[in-house]
């Protein structure tokens, strides 16, 4: 998990089999899912194909996408549904950390903006 001469999907799986123990840090974990070579197909589809892959690669996968989203609600979007697979798993904390970075970036207003359009059928 530590050596980054090994591939990156390596590391992932390293790291998913040390989560329950505690003994990967927030920053080797970010670093790790960061690292991950993420197929198109699954950005395209973030929110469907992440409840179908280990904790990890699902955090990796949603983190990706919130972080390339523009709109504010579908950033939201992503970054909720990491912490419900967290949750899910166990894990919470470690979505939460994972995810936080990604979740301060999102512009309270635009959220706003949207389920205020979203109430009254505009959106």
């Amino acid at each position: 998990m530590h050596d980054p001469h090994n591939a990156p999907d390596t590391r992932l799986s390293a790291a998913e089999h040390l989560l329950k123990t505690g003994a990967a840090s927030t920053a080797e974990l970010k670093a790790i899912v960061d690292a991950q070579n993420i197929p198109a197909d699954q950005m395209a589809n973030a929110f469907a194909a992440a409840p179908k892959l280990s904790f990890l690669k699902a955090q990796a996968l949603l983190r990706r996408a919130a972080q390339l989203e523009s709109r504010p609600a579908q950033k939201a979007v992503l970054v909720h549904e990491a912490l419900m697979l967290g949750d899910k798993a166990g894990l919470f904390e470690v979505a939460a950390n994972l995810q936080a970075d990604v979740a301060a970036s999102i512009k309270a207003e635009g959220v706003a903006r949207t389920k205020d359009r979203s109430s009254d059928g505009r959106c």
